[in-house]
């Protein structure tokens, strides 16, 4: 078992190493956490393919914002609050579309 000491120092090279641009740094983090946090997505979200799309979006988010990103707390609780507020920012949108719907639906069967 890493030390928390170690494992704070792995994540501030992983951090840096990704900040720099180096892809196979972010490809090996993806490739670690795509499957846990795609299944915590997923108790949220409750929608497989919306689970991938929240998760793909995290990643993305943070290779393009990568020059910028200070980690302030471990790479681990990092990842899975960016996915927890994603997934969240999701739902937000999903009732919105589905008031609007509701809304448009109740406007063409009032102007008949």
């Amino acid at each position: 078992m890493i030390e928390p000491r170690s494992r704070q120092h792995l994540n501030s090279d992983v951090v840096a190493r990704i900040r720099a641009g180096d892809e196979r740094a972010f490809e090996v983090l993806f490739y670690e956490y795509y499957k846990p946090l795609r299944r915590y997505a997923i108790t949220i979200v409750h929608q497989v393919d919306a689970a991938e799309d929240v998760v793909q979006a995290v990643f993305l988010g943070l290779w393009m914002g990568r020059h910028e990103w200070t980690l302030r707390s471990s790479l681990h609780a990092y990842l899975y609050s960016a996915v927890h507020h994603r997934a969240l920012q999701f739902l937000r949108h999903e009732r919105v579309r589905d008031r609007y719907v509701v809304t448009m639906l109740a406007r063409d069967g009032s102007s008949e």
